[in-house]
């Protein structure tokens, strides 16, 4: 099993996966580490990730991008406004919520509200699901099943809109979001548990970490332990990264070429986005060296482009951005309220932008101050990615991981509002300040009187990226009886993913209940036992003088006491006296019980269920054309390919497939593929179905099929041929007269096996001789099959003989002689050596003398070498 991680980021975003064996980066269909973060809609095709990037030069019209900056947004906003400048599709308010809309063209799906032109609008959510589906099956080919959980990064300025719009689009992608984590947690997440050895266990160590992206910047400051990590201070800014360098490139060459070519760039989408390309060259160009150089063929108006710029002119005219960030980095390192004479360990860079050594220099110069030393031990593009996978495994259930604790704070604050109908004054409170830790649960209790109204929004309007349309979070009716003398009590949770929702809302009342409750009676004193005054506790019993103190007692460990005769039962009346008296009194109490909510809609310019529900039908029609889409190109283009590959092999000149068939029949074939190609490219192709493909083809195989069955014959034979021969001359070996290895088979079964490899010898030269006259071109008399059935025919006959096993050999006994020499043999060998390394014979009864062996007939006498050896000579 496995579950994924994936740096949803603005312009690229990156997908890791974790699996048994650790964390890996998942590479695309390219082998690209990072995916395009932007769709494309052609006709009736859907383009997403890279192949979005390769037709987006030529559809810009219909290429969407920037998903991570308008989705979950009010498009009646200046932020939105500016994001949507930088889009070539138009980008409108949805009627109902306000929301962001985009307007493109396609027609793989119809829709209610598809214009006659083919204009199809599509909620931010519903592309940022797109994006989601083509991210995860990009992990699952990279583990090879599929992967549908996931932990997900976001900008650490997105609201709770926003954050709730992520989830929408992962219940339209039919993925399982685990968590939404702020990118910064996911970086300090990487930090910090591959360095759990090198990190103090109590008094823990402050790390700065600097993330300039492609659209956004956070600064943040963490303390680290072997077994956590807190976020001490965050600071951000929403508007400042790598392409707000792009735009000044872009603005500083474009005033240029209007000067010297007469030419406004940025007056048309295609040319300005060619000269955007360059720029983002320029920028990593000078990143090396100290000067770069731009051309571009035919810009605009077929006019050749040419200039030059210094990295010393790019900082002078960046220096307004290079100041944002040391003022971002002064803000965080106050936000973290270091104690007089604190230092920070280290700072680490990551992000793409943080490349650039102007940003690079004005972070060291800042936190010099503080005694941190920049670092780049992250890598700076999958530092997030691998974050978000760890901690997907942390709350998955199928891995077991180390026990790692990230702990992230509140970069905004909340207020709430109460908004009674009774005409009283609206009570508002800061419910959770900024810093506050999350996830966190808070409760509220105020007075009952009547219905009230219970709103949750941000505290500090300015510090919002979206401005003041996204102050309010979200609204709640509460059904509360007026009744002056209850309370109610309401907990407002802010979960892990950062979104807000109200937990429980309950009616507290003090009510007096009657109940029982049993009778204290007070002991009257018997005669044995002495009155003790009230208020003084009975006196133990001190122990005799004589009697004294045992090693329990010393020990302060109580002796067993003796066991105590077994006394008799009571009488039932006096156990029935013994129970405790009850009374029914009036007992204060505090009764719960849940009010009605009632989300009131029209907060946050979210999706309704509804919404997500045909969202997510529209995105599985759009799913299946897709593949449906890609089936059809792949029969067309089989079709296509088997038109070029046959033509050429029927070619009379150099065709492989020349010799194997008629003038006439290829011609008439060559005139088939021709009009085959000629429909391949007309509009009757176009907007036929994949059926057809597939027919056309079918067809051509049909008629091509007699000339690739001669083909094959003619090339084949030869080796079935030879194959059948070999197996006659072996099964006529088992004829031959005077072979030991087959003188057990029987001369019936020998004549039988031979009767039949005679046979099957002479109809293969009858059938060669019939096949060595016809040419090539005409269809052959024998055929591979025919040898095939002949070889199998010989094997089931000649097989079963060949393979007769030999008779076991007939054991002889022994006679009384041979029995009695064996055993004197087995006695001696057994017989043990004496002292003097004689060996020491031991009588055996009824023995008789061994025999001298005889030589010629005659009695030899033993002959001993000098030489010891091991054999006697005779």
């Amino acid at each position: 099993m496995a579950c994924a991680g994936i740096d949803f980021g603005n312009k690229t975003s990156v997908v890791a996966i974790a699996r048994r064996g650790g964390i890996d980066i998942c590479c695309n269909e390219v082998s690209n580490r990072a995916t395009p973060s932007m769709v494309s809609f052609q006709g009736a095709e859907r383009h997403i990730g890279e192949s979005a990037a390769s037709v987006a030069a030529q559809n810009y019209k219909n290429t969407v991008g920037s998903l991570q900056r308008l989705i979950g947004l009010p498009r009646d906003t200046p932020f939105t406004e500016r994001e949507a400048k930088r889009l070539t599709c138009p980008v409108v308010a949805d009627p109902a919520s306000g929301a962001c809309v985009v307007k493109v063209t396609y027609t793989g799906v119809e829709d209610e509200q598809q214009a006659e032109q083919g204009q199809t609008s599509f909620t931010t959510q519903a592309l940022v699901a797109m994006l989601l589906s083509d991210l995860m099956k990009t992990a699952s080919n990279e583990y090879k099943a599929p992967v549908k959980d996931l932990v997900i990064s976001v900008p650490v300025y997105y609201t709770e809109p926003q954050r709730r719009a992520i989830l929408d689009a992962a219940t339209i992608a039919n993925v399982n979001i685990l968590r939404v984590v702020n990118e910064h947690a996911a970086i300090a997440l990487s930090y910090g548990i591959f360095r759990t050895k090198e990190l103090p266990d109590t008094k823990p160590i402050k790390v700065a970490f600097v993330d300039i992206g492609e659209a956004s910047t956070t600064v943040s400051i963490t303390a680290f332990t072997n077994t956590r990590s807190d976020v001490l201070a965050v600071a951000s800014d929403p508007s400042l990264g790598g392409r707000d360098l792009d735009d000044i490139l872009v603005n500083k060459f474009a005033e240029e070429f209007k000067t010297k070519y007469s030419i406004d760039v940025l007056s048309k989408p295609k040319p300005s986005l060619r000269l955007r390309k360059e720029c983002e060259k320029i920028k990593k160009i000078l990143s090396t060296v100290p000067n770069a150089s731009l051309n571009i063929e035919c810009l605009m108006n077929d006019v050749d482009v040419k200039g030059t710029i210094l990295r010393d002119e790019m900082e002078e005219i960046a220096a307004p951005l290079i100041a944002r960030i040391r003022d971002l980095c002064d803000k965080a390192i106050a936000d973290a309220s270091l104690k007089p004479g604190e230092n920070l360990t280290a700072v680490e860079i990551v992000g793409g932008s943080t490349r650039v050594p102007a940003f690079k220099a004005v972070i060291t110069e800042t936190f010099s101050k503080v005694g941190a030393v920049v670092r780049t031990t992250l890598n700076a593009d999958e530092c997030i990615s691998r974050g978000c996978a760890l901690m997907s495994a942390m709350l998955s259930p199928a891995f077991k991981v180390r026990d790692y604790v990230v702990s992230d704070i509140a970069t905004h604050a909340l207020d709430a509002e109460k908004v009674f109908t009774d005409g009283s004054t609206p009570e508002s409170f800061t419910l959770v300040p900024k810093g506050n830790t999350i996830p966190c649960l808070k409760a509220m209790t105020f007075k009952s009187p009547g219905p009230l109204t219970v709103s949750v929004r941000y505290s500090d309007v300015a510090a919002l990226a979206i401005g003041e349309e996204g102050v309010q979070i979200c609204s709640y009716l509460v059904d509360a009886p007026m009744d002056l003398e209850a309370k109610v009590r309401a907990k407002i949770r802010v979960t892990a993913n950062g979104t807000v929702e109200l937990a429980s809302t309950q009616l507290m009342k003090e009510v007096e209940v009657e109940e029982e409750v049993p009778i204290k009676v007070e002991e009257k004193p018997t005669a044995d036992t002495p009155a003790v005054p009230a208020g003084t506790a009975p006196a133990e019993p001190s122990p005799a003088a004589d009697t004294p103190m045992t090693d329990a007692s010393a020990d302060k460990t109580p002796a067993k006491p003796e066991e105590p005769a077994e006394a008799a039962p009571p009488a039932p009346e006096q156990a029935k006296e013994e129970a405790p008296k009850m009374e029914k009194r009036l007992v204060k109490k505090t009764k719960l019980s849940d009010l009605p909510v009632t989300r009131l809609p029209g907060i946050g310019h979210g999706l309704t269920a509804e919404l997500v529900m045909a969202a997510t039908e529209k995105e599985a029609k759009m799913r299946a054309n897709d593949l449906y889409i890609r089936e059809r190109s792949e029969a067309m283009n089989s079709l296509e390919a088997y038109v070029y590959d046959l033509r050429s092999r029927i070619d009379p000149y150099s065709g492989d497939l020349k010799d194997f068939g008629p003038e006439d029949m290829r011609n008439a074939l060559k005139v088939d593929l021709d009009a085959t190609e000629e429909w391949i490219y007309s509009e009757e192709a176009e907007a036929s179905s994949k059926s057809a493909f597939v027919k056309k083809k079918n067809e051509l195989v049909q008629k091509a099929s007699k000339i690739f069955f001669r083909k094959k014959e003619f090339e084949e034979r030869p080796v079935r041929v030879s194959v059948l021969e070999a197996s006659i001359q072996n099964y006529k070996q088992v004829a031959v007269p005077g072979a030991e290895e087959y003188a057990h088979i029987a001369d019936e079964e020998k004549n039988k096996l031979l009767k039949c490899a005679e046979s099957t010898y002479v109809w293969l030269k009858e059938q060669l001789k019939k096949q060595e006259p016809l040419a090539k071109d005409q269809d052959p008399i024998l055929t591979c099959t025919d040898l095939n059935t002949k070889l199998t025919e010989l094997d089931r006959v000649c097989r079963p003989i060949q393979n007769t096993p030999k008779p076991k050999p007939k054991v002889e006994e022994k006679k009384p002689e041979e029995k009695d020499v064996d055993m004197m043999e087995e006695a001696s060998a057994n017989t043990p050596p004496n002292g003097n390394g004689a060996e020491k014979a031991e009588a055996v009864p009824n023995a008789k003398p061994a025999e001298a062996p005889a030589l010629n007939g005659e009695n030899a006498k033993m002959e001993v070498d000098d030489q010891p050896a091991t054999a006697a000579k005779v």
